[in-house]
């Protein structure tokens, strides 16, 4: 988790900027880590063995400022997933899972879903994988409220593999218990307050906890409604 907030580092992915990669490595704006390589731990050599026993030494600082990182070495270097993407949807199309569940807590107070388009981009461009999803229910309507909590996407890997997408997005729908509807109604910018914001308050914390809470038993509790969209979409797949 302390990993994931490495929100500058020299290599950052997307937003890499070439021309700093070498005064960010050595001015130490490093808030990445070098970990063992997991893909590497099985292969007992006394090379390995003594790598792991050294440690990271001056040589991975000279391959962070050459930006020559790759996943092949004795060690890699992990930063914030949102260099690339921040649902980490991303990994697990990857890996072809069949489904996936997924809580988008992105910073997204006008909900346009910013986050989701660029996973669906490069899923698409990276991998050929189609991700067709319905945001509607979750759009906030002109009462200021989203219908509900989740939506269901189906992936397309191409081949006839296809899987689904189970998708929760930080939204308020006017059902939320008392404490929820407080702390929104003190806090306008709830449930999608600047990560700048680094001290959670102890009401500040339950209100997000709560919500999730509230949107994920949602989920379960509407399994009709997952019956029926599963229906529709194996309905739409099979014309």
């Amino acid at each position: 988790m302390a990993i994931s907030g490495a929100a500058a580092a020299p290599n950052m992915g997307r937003v890499t900027v070439r021309q700093l990669v070498m005064i960010l490595t050595f001015l130490n704006i490093r808030l990445g880590f070098w970990l063992p390589n997991p893909g590497a731990l099985d292969r007992k050599t006394i090379r390995r063995r003594l790598a792991y026993i050294l440690g990271v030494g001056p040589r991975f600082l000279l391959l962070e400022a050459f930006s020559r990182l790759n996943a092949n070495k004795t060690f890699v270097n992990v930063s914030d997933g949102g260099h690339i993407e921040y649902s980490a949807i991303y990994e697990l199309l990857r890996r072809r899972c069949r489904t996936i569940i997924a809580v988008d807590g992105e910073r997204d107070a006008a909900l346009r879903f910013s986050g989701l388009v660029r996973l669906i981009r490069y899923a698409r461009i990276d991998m050929g994988i189609r991700i067709d999803i319905d945001l509607n229910a979750i759009r906030r309507a002109e009462s200021g409220l989203s219908r509900r909590h989740w939506t269901l996407g189906t992936i397309d890997c191409g081949g006839g593999e296809t899987g689904r997408l189970i998708y929760i997005k930080l939204s308020i729908t006017g059902d939320e218990n008392a404490y929820i509807t407080d702390f929104a109604a003190h806090n306008p910018s709830f449930p999608h307050q600047s990560t700048a914001d680094q001290f959670f308050k102890e009401d500040q914390f339950e209100a997000y906890r709560a919500l999730g809470y509230h949107a994920a038993r949602h989920l379960f509790l509407e399994g009709d409604a997952i019956d029926e969209t599963v229906a529709t979409m194996e309905r739409e797949l099979g014309s």
